[in-house]
């Protein structure tokens, strides 16, 4: 996530009005202001960011430009504009504002009925199969009422016709063709409620041996156990179950993947980043602030090093959430951690920090910080 326009500022007064408490205050007056007079680019974002700050997220879409529109001049649709307001407020170490902000782009981009305003994600087999699991797994919850059956079934027949082409065939939505699941293919139709816990970082692992263990490593290689409390595991376990946030699917061998910037964030995942910058300051603390967090889910069959790259970051830390009785005996014995250069003339040598909850195994979630704002943090080789 990079910055195209200068977002500091208005990021600066959003976040000092959330210190002293007035960011509701301070939208009302702004909104009430703009109602009166044509609202200038700069003041309705600044209210955009007050919304998201003080979680309003209704109110400040109803302040965004959606995509494809130009209401207040070329360049305003507000799926421009807030990528930068994130990467300033994650540079801040504004937690809240940078999740609210988060949470808004995701909703624009994917919670829209109208699949032709929605980001476009080819069908795959493994994505829909895994949208059925999803579906039927959110209906049992009660998430989904029963109308969603019908909706499941045409997921079904899309699938078995896809599937017929191979494991790995992929085509384009076609909204006539396949107008039965165009309305929620790719849809944010659920994101889980997955509030801060009392302790997010498990007692059972020192940070002081694992910054020490970390610098002196050359390769920068920590592997952990029991990283994570039972609680924040199970919540963080149960928040990527039931998210409908998995919309990357070019990765091959059926993996999916998710962004912050796609719904991908809640105070508990947030929580861990903060935990952590607390924990280790010599490997992290204010000098490397968070960048990109992610995550993974990989189908039954992924081959050992599918995943062996590097990535532009200065500190990575991976985790593995995946119960240990849904991995097999070979996965939950493989692992693979390989460190390469990065390619990129005077950068940093990319090194990382693995921590485990459980053993390694279907899906692994990655919080990613990067010692460069010059580069997208996400990025990855494999």
């Amino acid at each position: 996530m990079g910055t195209s326009w200068e977002a500091g500022p208005l990021v600066a007064r959003v976040s000092a009005a959330a210190g002293a408490g007035r960011t509701r205050e301070a939208a009302r007056v702004l909104g009430d202001a703009l109602r009166d007079r044509p609202p200038d680019q700069a003041s309705r974002r600044e209210l955009v960011l007050l919304l998201a700050a003080s979680e309003q997220g209704d109110e400040a879409l109803r302040w965004c430009d959606p995509p494809g529109t130009e209401a207040d001049g070329p360049g305003d649709d507000a799926t421009a504009w807030l990528p930068g307001a994130i990467t300033v407020a994650l540079e801040r170490g504004d937690f809240p504002l940078a999740e609210g902000c988060a949470r808004l782009l995701a909703r624009l981009r994917w919670d829209v009925a109208d699949p032709a305003r929605r980001s476009v994600v080819p069908l795959s087999v493994p994505k829909l199969r895994h949208d059925i699991d999803q579906l039927r797994h959110l209906q049992g919850l009660g998430v989904l009422g029963p109308e969603y059956s019908r909706v499941i079934d045409s997921y079904q027949a899309v699938h078995d016709r896809l599937a017929a082409d191979g494991p790995d065939a992929r085509k384009p939505l076609d909204t006539e063709a396949d107008a039965c699941i165009a309305p929620t293919y790719n849809r944010l139709l659920h994101i889980r409620d997955t509030p801060r816990v009392a302790r997010a970082l498990s007692d059972r692992w020192g940070p002081t041996a694992v910054e020490e263990q970390y610098l002196a490593d050359g390769p920068g290689v920590v592997s952990v156990d029991d990283f994570l409390t039972g609680e924040a595991l199970d919540e963080l376990y149960r928040f990527c179950l039931e998210s409908t946030v998995w919309f990357g699917n070019r990765y091959a061998h059926g993996r999916l993947g998710a962004l912050m910037q796609d719904g991908f964030s809640c105070p508990l995942l947030l929580q861990i980043a903060e935990e952590l910058r607390d924990a280790l300051p010599g490997l992290i603390g204010d000098r490397y602030p968070l960048r990109q967090m992610w995550g993974f889910k990989c189908g039954p069959e992924v081959p050992a090093a599918v995943t062996t790259h590097a990535d532009f970051a200065a500190v990575n830390v991976n985790f593995w959430i995946t119960p240990d009785e849904a991995n097999t005996p070979t996965t939950a014995t493989r692992r693979t951690t390989a460190r390469r250069g990065s390619g990129r003339r005077g950068a940093r040598r990319p090194s990382h920090a693995y921590a485990r909850s459980g053993d390694p195994g279907r899906r692994h979630h990655r919080l990613h910080r990067n010692g460069s704002s010059r580069v997208g943090a996400w990025q990855e080789s494999g």
